[in-house]
């Protein structure tokens, strides 16, 4: 089932009108919110769009990692894999990378592609079947405060990453399953609450969601 995404940059709510039916849909003061939306059932929830940082592609072929751009967070190349314990901002080109806004498979996380194994953080391998984290990035939150992350791995559906102050400290390691978001698009995570969120309702179940965007 393909989606449509209807950005709103002007408005909190919309009206909308279907054949003989007329609906509104409310994004709150700011555009805090998201609704998911069925032509025919309604608005099927609608949710705090402010209280993640990264989104995980739940499906079995996916790799995509986006970042909540629309919320002022920002992400930054900084180096390989090899470059983790080296971090340091002194003359850093502040370079940022974004989501596509034509796709929901190339998050900023899978910037600078090369090849169809090639998934930006991270390389495929044809061997082991599992894709190897290759980069390291600085995230930036909209209080101006940042930490470096890395994506170390997706194997067998779990993705496995860190983040940490610039400096080293506070260095957490955690992973986010598939499996846990079972026919949804993305699982997410909020580095600032050091959790995983559960915020989406099964792709099946809607057809429109409106949202704001960077």
């Amino acid at each position: 089932m393909k989606k449509i995404t209807l950005a709103l940059t002007l408005l909190t709510s919309m009206s909308f009108v279907f054949g003989q039916v007329s609906e509104s849909v409310f994004l709150q003061a700011g555009y805090t919110n998201q609704s998911y939306y069925h032509l025919d059932n309604g608005e099927v929830t609608n949710v705090d769009n402010t209280n993640w940082d990264l989104a995980f592609d739940a499906s079995s072929m996916g790799g995509s990692i986006r970042i909540n751009g629309s919320y002022g967070t920002k992400l930054y190349l900084f180096g390989d894999a090899n470059s983790w314990s080296s971090v340091d901002t002194v003359g850093f080109s502040w370079n940022e990378i974004i989501n596509s806004d034509l796709s929901w498979s190339d998050g900023a996380f899978n910037s600078n592609s090369n090849s169809f194994t090639d998934y930006g953080w991270g390389e495929y391998s044809m061997i082991s079947h599992f894709i190897s984290g290759k980069t390291v990035h600085i995230i930036k939150f909209l209080d101006g405060s940042c930490k470096k992350i890395q994506i170390e791995k997706l194997l067998s559906g779990t993705y496995h990453f860190k983040y940490a102050n610039l400096d080293g400290s506070n260095e957490v390691d955690t992973t986010v399953s598939k499996s846990d978001y079972a026919g949804k698009n993305f699982g997410y995570y909020s580095i600032q609450n050091d959790s995983a969120l559960d915020r989406e309702p099964i792709a099946d179940s809607w057809h429109l969601v409106f949202t704001k965007y960077i």
